[in-house]
This record gives C-alpha cells, structure tokens and sequence, in this order.
C-alpha cells in the first residue's frame, strides 16, 4: 500500500493507517493502529526510492528486503529508552513492500524541532547526551548507525531523544548490502573517514552527532553545499569553521569534528564533556579524562597561565582562532566575553584547502538526503578581542603566548588600550618590541593596502620566513597565515595576527604539493577596487563580515595566483575571484 485515504487500509489485516508521518529515499512512514492490541503505532513502509526500478528489478526488492531485515535486527539487539522499539515485521508476498512496526513517538523530530529555532546550549547538550547514550549501546552490541541526523532523532513528549532510522547500520559479521566502493548515507552528515572509503569505526557516528549538534546550536550545516559532489569533496577536504554560538559548547564541537578519528573524544570522554556543558561549565582539562597531545600552542590570549603545563584555554566560547571554508557568516558572539572554555582534547587536524575546481571523488555515491532541509548555508567568521572570562587576569604576562618558546610581534595601532605592548618569547629568546612611533595607527579593518602589508610583515618577521601558502585577512582585525617554517623548507606553520600581535598558532603540515608565494607577487594596492566591485556586484543582502583570500591554489591564472575576496551576510555569501593583480576573473553572487 503506497497511497490512498488515511484509514482506508489495513495492513496485514491489523495495522490500519491513519496518517503519514513522513517519508524520505527508502519510504513512508505512517501514524497507525494496532487493531489487535489498541494501541497506536509507527509503520514504517520500506520500498525502494524509484519504485519503477523496484517493480522491474528482483534485486533491488531483494535489497529492500534485506535492509528490512537488518533495521528490525539491529533493533531487536537494542532495549534502550533512546533507542526506538521495533515490535513486528510485516512481509507477505500480497504486499509490494515489507512493513516495520514500531513504537510510536509522538513529540515529533529534531529536524521539525529546529525549523522552529536554534538550541539553547542546555537543550543541545541533553539532546546530545540522549542520542550519545543511544550510540554507546549500538556500538557495544556491534551496530555502527551511519546516517545519524535530525531527521532520524524523535523527540517523546518529554522531550527524550529517540535514535531511529537503522536500515543502512552496519552490523557486525553481517554481509555489506553495498557495492564495493558504493557510499551511502546522508553526505553534510558523513565522517570524512568514509567518504575516503574506511568504514567500521565507530568514531564516525560521534562526527555525524557534532555535525548535528553544530546545525543545532549554529543554525546551519557547516559542510553542506549546493552540490552532492560538493557537499562530498567539503566533507572530505574542507575544515569545519569554528562555532562562535555553541557557548558552553564550543570545545566539544572544536573537539569532536577533527578529521582523524583517533584524535576525537571517546564516547565516554564526549558524555562527560556534554554533561558539564549541560550544566553550563566549561568542559575544563581538569576532567577525568586524558586529552590526546594538542596540534598547536595556545592562540594570542591574556588569559591564559605562563605555565607550559597549562590547559588550551580560550578567552571566547568559539573553541579557538578559525580560518574560513571559503565562506563565513556572522560574527556576532554575546556569549563570547562571559563563557570563557577550553578544549581538552586538542584542535583538530591541519587546515586544508579545496583547490577550485579538482573534486575527486573515487567512489560511486548513493545518497539518502536528510528530510526537509532548506534554506541557504551560511558560514562562519571569528570573534576575537579580550574577554571577562574567569581566567581573566590569572597571567601575569598579558600578552604572551601560551606555549613557551614561541615568538610574537606586537603592532600597536591594533593594542587593546590596557594591553602592555610587549612582544615577548616566554622561557627566554630574542624579542620583538614595537611601538606607537614603530607602527601605524592600522586600526579594525585590515583589508586595506597599507595595513595588509604591514600585518604580511609582521608575519614574515616573526616567522623568519617570506613564503607563504596562504594569506587570510579579514575586516575585523585578525589574519592568518600559512608560512613555510624557516628551518624546514619542506613543510608549513600557521600564524597568526590579533589584537595588534602577531605570533604562532597551529603546526601545518608537510609542504607536498602546496605551491608557495611571496606577497610582493600580489598587487594589493587593488584590494579597494576589489571591494568596491563586491560589494556591488555580489547582491549580498546585509552584509556582515568580508576577508580576502590569497593562494597559489588555482589553474585558472598561469602563475596559479590567486585573490579571492568573500562577502558574507547572516544568510548569504558571495565572493569574487580574482588574479594577482588585482583584475576579476569570476564573479559568483549571492545565490
């Protein structure tokens, strides 16, 4: 039964329909009857996305079949309060499609629930928790659920998240339902391990819970794009920009959504992270667990001890300095400034750029799309600048940096008012010292000639290197920069300028096949000419942010140059693409 009046059937000669619930890529879901016990029930009619291809072909019936048999099985191993009962499985040869009887849920889905508005920090971490306790008890019964996302988490009354939606699990010592090389699964929720074809770690489904945390708290899925292709290559490349909405729980997201599975938190290291946030303190390193080794040293921060033994520590809830997946969005953090966080468990790994246009994907993709989702991605800038954290003051040493050893250039056109103006190495070594007299007066904005140069200088003065493999500068008063290390011409540091200070921020990565440049290439006498053009070409409805973008990344100019400049509203982005002097060569608006 497909269609029809609600109520006018009955299956199985029991289950009479009474409404649709919903419905994706392997079927319906219907608010039914149990005529036997009185009671009401879920059915779930499971049939293939193209039903004529299921009509004319006995092997995807037999796949359909399959997965029926392996949702009610994975399900039958679980009896947990976040797991969804399955009670009856529904198969006559009378029927065109097998049938799941299941427990009715009635508070609706997480994916209906954020149509209506992001989640509060409290409300994201219970729902994260719930679902989390959900995961534990699969995995420990050998059941990897693989498609975890809104659209497959219902909400009891109460509130209690359900996990649901088990037809692509994978189940241990049963036999793959997939092609050799065929991916399926919701691609913006996807681990990147499997969109590079490692699967069986449970760890992937503690990336797809970030992931939807992230929707949750954020509003928008940070990896998603307009593309399935594009969505995948994001997954598989691209960094996940840092939240600036998650408050309590930005470390854990920062530390969830790194693309090396062995370096995210253990389920039980993750549940207690959600539990401190849900009690609204900060998921501090001094927690029952160990952290993997840190990838980088501390970022510019007055708040953080001198003592190289001390936590990652961050003076704002975005879990740390960000560069932009080629897009950005709001900036606006008023959380910021009063939830001061750190993250145990390190950053993640080694920032990666997409090149234009190079989307390689090695597999044959089969999709099943999350219900429902609308809208336009929007993506993330940074906020930065000196908070009223609970650290505040504890260092005496205002503007060092965390890690020792490490060096840092203060420009002081950029200073705080109460910062001391020093630029010091802690644990002894060479300083950098400016002045007012020594340094423009460059004020917030950066995407200027004059004060882009001089931040590019700093960085190639602190760093002992010109090189570089990228330039981000932003207009609000920070820049990052990938630099080849002095000492090792074969691979890259990323660097760092804020508040008026310059220093070190994370370990690169080996050089590869990365294609460096000196910033003397670039004419960045044009960035005003740029501006102008994207402001009145791009249609950005309200903008809010903008950064600039310079690479050696593309094959679209004969010496790989590259300016890109993005211009971000709270809903829209656009940006433009242009060569090393300046001249446009693609614009692409606000779609």
């Amino acid at each position: 039964m497909t269609g029809g009046e609600a109520g006018a059937y009955v299956i199985d000669g029991r289950f009479e329909l009474i409404a649709r619930l919903g419905g994706g890529g392997m079927g319906l879901v219907w608010r039914a009857r149990d005529l036997m016990l009185q009671r009401e029930v879920a059915l779930k009619e499971v049939r293939s996305p193209d039903p004529a291809v299921y009509g004319a072909d006995p092997s995807e019936a037999h796949v359909v079949r399959e997965r029926v048999l392996r949702e009610a099985q994975a399900l039958a191993r679980l009896h947990h309060p976040n797991v969804v009962t399955i009670y009856h499985i529904v198969d006559a040869p009378e029927l065109a499609h097998p049938w799941l009887v299941m427990e009715l849920v009635t508070g609706g889905s997480l994916e209906g629930r954020l149509k209506r508005g992001t989640l509060s920090v409290p409300e994201a971490a219970r729902i994260g928790r719930g679902v989390l306790a959900a995961l534990r008890a699969a995995h420990a019964a050998g059941i990897q659920h693989r498609d975890v996302k809104p659209g497959n988490v219902l909400l009891r009354s109460d509130g209690t998240p359900v996990l649901t939606d088990f037809g692509i699990a994978a189940l241990e010592a049963t036999p793959g339902l997939t092609a050799t090389g065929m991916l399926i699964g919701s691609p913006e929720y996807m681990a990147p391990e499997r969109i590079h074809g490692r699967e069986g770690d449970p760890a992937s489904d503690l990336w797809s819970l970030g992931i939807m945390l992230y929707l949750g708290l954020e509003g928008h899925n940070p990896l998603r794009r307009d593309t399935t292709i594009a969505t995948i290559a994001a997954v598989a490349e691209a960094n996940v920009p840092p939240p600036v909405r998650s408050g309590a729980l930005a470390p854990v997201l920062t530390a969830l959504l790194v693309k090396d599975p062995a370096r995210r938190p253990t389920a039980e290291q993750l549940d207690w992270m959600l539990a401190e946030a849900q009690e609204n303190r900060s998921a501090a390193a001094s927690g029952p667990y160990t952290a993997p080794p840190p990838s980088y040293t501390a970022p510019l921060s007055s708040t953080v001890p001198p003592s190289s033994t001390a936590p990652l520590s961050f003076e704002s809830a975005t879990g740390g300095y960000g560069r932009p997946d080629q897009q950005t969005g709001p900036n606006q953090n008023p959380e910021s400034s009063t939830n001061p966080v750190a993250n145990p468990y390190g950053t993640g790994t080694t920032p990666t750029t997409i090149k234009k246009r190079a989307y390689v994907v090695p597999y044959a993709i089969s999709t099943v799309f999350a219900l429902g989702m609308a809208g336009t991605i929007m993506y993330m800038s940074h906020t930065f600048g000196g908070g009223t954290g609970a650290n505040q003051g504890s260092s005496s040493h205002g503007g060092d940096l965390a890690g020792p050893g490490q060096a840092t250039i203060s420009l002081p056109g950029l200073q705080n008012s109460s910062d001391s103006g020093s630029g010091t190495i802690t644990d002894g070594g060479p300083t950098s010292t400016g002045s007012h007299a020594d340094s423009p007066n460059l004020g917030k904005n950066l995407l200027t000639p004059a004060s882009a140069r001089a931040v590019i200088a700093s960085a190639a003065k602190v760093s002992g290197s010109s090189k570089f493999v990228e330039i981000t500068i932003y207009d609000d008063g920070h820049a990052i920069f990938d630099i080849v290390k002095k000492d090792d011409p074969g691979a890259y540091d990323s660097w760092i300028y804020s508040d008026g200070k310059t220093g070190f921020w994370t370990k690169g990565d080996a050089l590869g096949d990365k294609k460096t440049f000196t910033a003397d290439k670039i004419n960045w006498d044009a960035l005003p000419t740029i501006i102008k053009d994207g402001q009145s070409t791009l249609k950005v409805k309200n903008p809010t942010s903008s950064y600039i973008i310079a690479n050696a990344d593309t094959s679209d100019t004969p010496d790989n140059l590259q300016l890109l400049y993005y211009l971000n509203s709270d809903y829209y982005s656009g940006f433009l693409q242009c060569d090393a002097t300046g001249k446009i060569i693609e614009r692409h608006p606000q779609k």
